[in-house]
């Protein structure tokens, strides 16, 4: 566990230190590129929808099967 405190810290820091800037630049503008993402209303809809009729369908077995 002392090698995970004490190296990989230390190894960040030395890759970080010999990259060149102008790749360190390159490779942040990709990722604030790619770091947008579309919002999908419908998507999100489908998934509570899909959870909630599990939910439902759940309870519905609990109730019946409780009795």
């Amino acid at each position: 566990y002392l090698d995970d405190i004490i190296l990989v810290p230390l190894g960040i820091v030395l890759v970080i230190k010999l990259t060149p800037s102008n790749v360190i630049e390159a490779s942040r503008s990709k990722a604030a590129k790619v770091a947008i993402k579309p919002i999908s209303h419908v998507a999100a809809a489908v998934v509570i929808g899909t959870w909630l009729l599990c939910a439902t369908a759940f309870g519905y077995w609990v109730w019946e099967y409780s009795r």
